[in-house]
């Protein structure tokens, strides 16, 4: 698996991520592509949808008995 770097400083820190949802949906800009839903009808749908948001928040921790360093959101 790919992993960030571990974050380097003067103190240890720990980090959980978050995905929250975007309701509603937004869509950004007008471009429009074939529906892929095995159907045969030329059903459009938008391109550029916001669906949900991740973040990332790193705080202070005891890492000391830590097996794995580094973020694993490379792949999520």
């Amino acid at each position: 698996m790919l992993f960030l770097p571990p974050v380097t400083g003067r103190y240890a820190v720990g980090a959980t991520a978050f995905v929250t949802p975007v309701r509603p949906t937004r869509v950004y800009g007008s471009a429009k592509r074939r529906k892929v839903n095995g159907s045969s009808t030329d059903e459009l749908e938008h391109v550029l949808c916001m669906e949900e948001v991740g973040f990332t928040v790193y705080y202070p921790a005891d890492i000391s008995n830590a097996d794995r360093k580094g973020l694993d959101w490379l792949l999520r």
